[in-house]
């Protein structure tokens, strides 16, 4: 319990620690709080040729053991939705004449607790009249769920008549400060985080039930990320999550987990990030690769395989692209390209922008160059029928669906063996779907997709499972998790088709009125069909027309 080393000719420094790490002091190594002297008094004496080392065991109260220990951590056993019953544990001070386990002057144990150091209060005492054995226990007593506490003993000492001293008596001796969480009610969360897009900020929250006491949040991987605040993630530790300025890095999934005190909820579901970029981009110049990297610095690459009831094989014809490099043939056989990680390009609520370029052999009817949606499930797809010469956007769920046809029988024939680039644009804000062909818009509707939540519908190529393939060519797919702007879109067109041009005017500017010949000019032409019926008036009765 205590002792006496004497040290000859050697340095003191470490020798206390190494005594102590030994093993010979560590049962009363207990570790100090502002309240009380928990650790052993080491004195030092010279003498000629060497040192006398005396240990000297505290009489503070030892080895806190709240009971019961649960696995997260936390203390106690949930009796009811607000309150947690444990008992205290610890062992008394120790005799230093080793006659007793326990210093046979203990009369009494005075039990303080409180939610911090400055709040302690004395809240009972425990007698002790076995000095033989120093386990003491306080309790069953009942505590607040999820809180934390802080307590102490303080050992009352006899006062010369077999009477203890009162609590806070200073002849008592002061035990160190510890400290425990009650086991907290499991916490549900109530509203899962929703997926977002960087621009260039976001923010993902959850509501959780009443009892949580604080949040964190983690970022999955392998292994998942215990989130910190720092200057990309703020509010790591609420009930929203901030990332702040996002880049490629800080794209992936983000879950929350509500905590009563150390009791955990259930994970809340991942809601994915992604930033504003090109997420895609399928050359098909002799196989399925995303060459997405190539654009955008370190972006991860989903690359295509080829699927369905045909042959199963790629069909690459060299030099027929756009570039003049090679160029995927499909050939109405239920062949099709399916992209990995269906639910990476779930951000199409969000907004996004899909372009490819496509040119048909023969007539074979409805068919779908690009789709990401399976039966059953909420999506949308890119369909065109030879036949009517339509283009034609779907969106559906398993309940419920809109049919979009952009063009009229007799406007853009895609049919007609030709290269045609088409793009296909949502815009979250102002809940509109447009579609442009040779990089010129088409048509648009207002069409509000929140109420078509993602599902995990692979993107595909060419056609999709239980439909047959196009019978044609499809060159150059890209999408993007954000809405490319007209002249954006023209420039994808004007990147292979140089020399060509596309009308870009605003549709809500009135000089667009203007342009009365249709050439995207205006000019003396337009002045001159103006001119021509000046002074027409259409207004009936004709009297209204004379001022």
């Amino acid at each position: 319990h205590g002792g006496t080393l004497i040290v000859r000719g050697a340095d003191l420094s470490g020798v206390i620690d190494g005594w102590i790490a030994s093993g010979y002091l560590s049962a009363y190594d207990t570790t100090p709080g502002e309240r009380g002297a928990g650790s052993i008094v080491v004195d030092t004496e010279t003498i000629p040729g060497g040192t006398i080392l005396t240990a000297t065991p505290s009489l503070a109260a030892r080895e806190p053991n709240p009971m019961p220990q649960n696995p997260d951590g936390s203390v106690g056993t949930l009796i009811s939705g607000s309150e947690t019953e444990l008992t205290l544990h610890w062992k008394a001070g120790v005799d230093p004449n080793e006659d007793y386990a326990v210093h046979p002057d203990i009369l009494v144990h005075y039990v303080y607790w409180g939610d911090s150091e400055e709040t302690l209060v004395y809240q009972g005492s425990v007698p002790h009249t076995d000095w033989t054995d120093p386990n003491v226990s306080y309790g069953p007593i009942t505590l607040s769920e999820g809180m934390t506490y802080t307590w102490s003993v303080e050992e009352g000492f006899d006062d010369g008549t077999g009477t203890p001293y009162g609590p806070g008596d200073p002849n008592n001796v002061l035990g160190p400060i510890w400290s425990f969480v009650t086991k907290g009610a499991t916490p549900t969360i109530l509203t899962d985080p929703a997926p977002a897009v960087a621009d260039p900020d976001a923010s993902f929250s959850v509501t959780a039930s009443d009892v949580t006491t604080h949040y964190q949040w983690f970022k999955a991987g392998d292994p998942d990320v215990t989130l910190s605040d720092n200057g990309i993630y703020s509010g790591t530790d609420t009930d929203t999550l901030t990332v702040t300025g996002a880049a490629i890095a800080e794209e992936g999934q983000y879950y929350c987990i509500a905590y009563s005190g150390l009791t955990p909820s259930a994970p809340s579901a991942p809601a994915r990030l992604w930033t504003r970029r090109l997420m895609g981009h399928w050359k098909l110049d002799g196989d399925l690769t995303d060459s997405v990297a190539q654009t955008v610095a370190g972006a991860p690459a989903h690359d295509g395989s080829m699927a369905g009831t045909g042959p199963g094989d790629p069909n690459y014809t060299p030099g027929g692209g756009l570039d003049g490099g090679g160029v995927l043939e499909f050939f109405n056989d239920g062949d099709y390209v399916t992209i990995a990680d269906a639910d990476f390009f779930n951000f199409y609520p969000l907004g996004f922008t899909a372009s490819f370029w496509y040119k048909e052999k023969s007539y074979v009817g409805w068919r779908l160059p690009l789709s990401k949606l399976d039966p059953g499930t909420a999506g949308w797809l890119f369909g065109v029928d030879s036949d009517l010469r339509n283009q034609a956007v779907f969106i559906t769920n398993p309940d419920d669906g809109v049919e979009f046809w952009a063009d009229g029988n007799d406007q853009i024939n895609v049919g007609d063996g030709q290269w045609h680039m088409i793009t296909v644009i949502y815009n979250p804000a102002t809940t509109t779907y447009t579609i442009y062909t040779a990089g010129d818009e088409n048509e648009s509707i207002v069409l509000d997709l929140s109420a078509y939540p993602p599902a995990a519908a692979p993107l595909s190529i060419g056609g999709r499972e239980t439909e047959l393939s196009v019978d044609g060519y499809i060159d150059d797919v890209r999408i993007y998790s954000q809405v490319l702007e007209p002249v954006e879109v023209a420039q994808l067109y004007l990147a292979f088709e140089t020399d060509k041009w596309v009308c870009v005017e605003d549709q809500d500017d009135p000089l667009g009125a203007l342009d009365l010949d249709g050439d995207c000019r205006v000019m003396l032409s337009d002045f001159a069909m103006l001119a021509s019926r000046w002074l027409e008036c259409q207004r009936y009765p004709q009297s209204a027309c004379v001022d």
